[in-house]
């Protein structure tokens, strides 16, 4: 073993030393602290662990939740009547022969979707058996699929 590989644990455990002297400084220095210093960095602590909190729940940390990248919104009552639904491809490659299928009976074939491409559909653009799906349906439940993976989805 090197010099040099002699003096690297050296230097982690001065690293580690010096945090442990300023972790008992702290610690002393709180006990030492009157009442209203007490109350004070109490209230300062929970502020700092609820920001914390709120902070990890609002922002994700790998975008959508799901394997393949789906983003996935239900339009409430548009402007062209009755639901309609968006699937965003929110991945960085390109989703080949997807189908979509509301309530594991209706579906909708797209031949492809690029990266940060969505496409807004309503009920009546799913079909089975060659029908179309009625305009007033109230889909519960989205399954996208495509070569890349799939995920699934609730609408409620």
């Amino acid at each position: 073993m090197g010099e040099r590989d002699r003096r690297v644990p050296d230097l982690v455990e001065g690293a580690l030393d010096q945090g442990r002297r300023a972790a008992s400084g702290l610690v002393d220095g709180f006990r030492k602290a009157g009442r209203w210093q007490k109350a004070r960095l109490g209230i300062l602590g929970g502020w700092l662990t609820a920001s914390f909190i709120a902070l990890w729940i609002a922002c994700p940390t790998s975008g959508p939740g799901n394997s393949i990248g789906a983003d996935v919104h239900v339009l409430k009552d548009s402007l062209l009547g009755g639901q309609q639904i968006l699937v965003r491809n929110e991945s960085d490659e390109v989703w080949t022969d997807v189908v979509l299928t509301l309530d594991r009976t209706w579906r909708n074939e797209q031949r492809a979707l690029r990266p940060r491409e969505q496409v807004v559909l309503s009920p009546a653009q799913f079909e089975r058996a060659g029908e179309p799906a009625p305009r007033d349906l109230r889909p519960k439940r989205l399954d996208v699929a495509c070569q890349q993976g799939k995920a699934a989805f609730d609408l409620r």
